[in-house]
């Protein structure tokens, strides 16, 4: 050891930087908190979670960069690896994929997509008891699609064969027992441009009817056939327990 010149050892007082702790991967384990309550994120591999969820030496030289525009400004977001997810289920028992919003696991000629490939690779990282939502393609969930720059009437909105051939089916096929249900989310809109309750919900209501069986979660209703009629729940009925505006007959 060097001391500076003129300085007796002795006066010398040399602080140690404490060690950086390593990351106690056990605080963000959410996965057997009950038996009956499951905890899960919506999309997962976000390198920002390195030290909390995902431990950061199994990933490194793996991790994508990908650019993406939102306006006239750009940025750059990293991606892991898909058998990342073998690690997120380590913490979660139920992981919501959003990718498959943009796009069907299969196409018009029955041809498995780039999606359909990506959740193939994805459940081939589960284990009994990982759970998978899924959310919708907007093909199927959205009034209007862009295309360019402009937004056009999207005419299969809501379409079952659309739904049941290009995308659930295909969703059996890859998930089997993993699969654990379905997101249909509308498109997002500005105070402005967004209908009365009555008028956005009503497409929804029929379609509880044409798609049988599933339950129906939209950010703005969830719709539950719920009696014999197959009248249906809309959220001010399931929240505030009133009449439902759009039901005939249908409470809470």
């Amino acid at each position: 050891m060097y001391y500076p010149v003129g300085i007796p050892p002795s006066l010398v007082y040399i602080e140690a930087m404490p060690p950086k702790p390593a990351a106690d991967l056990e605080k963000f384990k959410f996965r057997h908190l009950h038996p009956q309550v499951k905890i899960g994120t919506a999309s997962d591999r976000y390198a920002g979670w390195l030290g909390q969820i995902y431990t950061e030496e199994r990933y490194q030289g793996r991790i994508e960069q990908r650019t993406k525009v939102l306006g006239e400004h750009s940025f750059t977001e990293e991606v892991l690896p898909v058998d990342s997810v073998a690690e997120y289920f380590t913490h979660f028992p139920v992981l919501e994929i959003d990718f498959t919003f943009y796009r069907t696991l299969k196409d018009q000629n029955g041809k498995p997509t780039q999606t359909f490939q990506v959740l193939k690779a994805c459940q081939q990282h589960l284990r009994d008891g990982d759970a998978l939502l899924l959310k919708v393609p907007q093909v199927v969930t959205a009034p209007r699609l862009r295309r360019g720059n402009q937004y056009r009437d999207n005419l299969v909105y809501l379409d079952t064969e659309v739904f049941i051939r290009q995308f659930y089916w295909p969703a059996v096929e890859i998930l089997g027992p993993a699969l654990a249900g379905f997101i249909f989310e509308k498109e997002y809109l500005t105070k402005q441009d967004r209908p009365p309750v009555t008028e956005m919900a009503a497409p929804w209501i029929s379609s509880s009817r044409l798609f049988p069986g599933i339950t129906i979660i939209t950010w703005n209703y969830a719709l539950t056939c719920t009696c014999g009629n197959q009248s249906s729940r809309c959220w001010n009925c399931m929240v505030w327990g009133r009449s439902c505006p759009i039901g005939p007959g249908c409470r809470q």
